[in-house]
């Protein structure tokens, strides 16, 4: 009667428990018969050998010259020939549009002088052009709602910023070097129960 694959390692197991094999024995013949028709140290080295090492150089310079090399990115812009972004700060949402022009910046339909008449505000909404060497160069209009001055400024100049990436996105690195990219995640904390503000303690009065 024959015996099958776990009988025959029972079997083998059995020896063992009763001293006819040691451990080591069984161990070695368990895995040496799972490596058994493998290919041998010498007939790895007469496969290398053969193979053609100056195929072999091309094809790894072939794979690495088209891994390397990147598509350049195209500027993204509307039927008008505009880039459209969105930037954000605390509660303001900016929706700007970018094109090449004379310099012209409207902000909510208004001169950027007129709406935001603290010099502060408007530097910090023109950084992104500064930064760029733009100034003059390009017009922007910018829609801005919620939240204060400060917050509208800095939202006016995040989606300045990311409409001028798609403009032209060979300023993406100057750009993101002066961190005009990434949107300040910064938010006012909410005020808690039992608080006057959001840290601040009432008063304490003993009596």
């Amino acid at each position: 009667m024959s015996l099958n694959s776990k009988d025959k390692g029972a079997v083998e197991f059995q020896k063992v428990l009763e001293g006819d094999v040691s451990v080591w024995e069984y161990w070695f013949s368990k895995f040496s018969k799972q490596y058994e028709g493998l290919p041998g140290l010498g007939s790895m080295e007469k496969i290398y050998n053969q193979a053609d090492e100056d195929v072999i150089l091309r094809e790894m310079a072939r794979k690495r010259a088209a891994g390397g090399t990147k598509a350049a990115a195209e500027p993204k812009l509307d039927h008008l020939g505009r880039a459209h972004a969105v930037g954000g700060r605390k509660t303001s949402t900016a929706q700007v549009y970018v094109w090449r022009g004379s310099g012209r910046v409207l902000v909510n339909r208004k001169p950027l002088d007129a709406y935001f008449p603290d010099l502060l505000m408007r530097s910090a909404a023109l950084r992104p052009l500064a930064v760029t060497g733009l100034m003059g160069q390009v017009d922007v209009l910018v829609q801005v709602d919620g939240g204060g001055v400060s917050g509208q400024a800095q939202a006016a100049a995040h989606g300045i910023a990311k409409a001028l990436r798609r403009l032209d996105p060979s300023l993406k690195a100057a750009l993101r070097a002066a961190g005009l990219l990434k949107r300040d995640p910064r938010m006012v904390e909410r005020k808690k129960p039992g608080k006057a503000k959001a840290r601040k303690s009432f008063a304490w009065v003993k009596r």
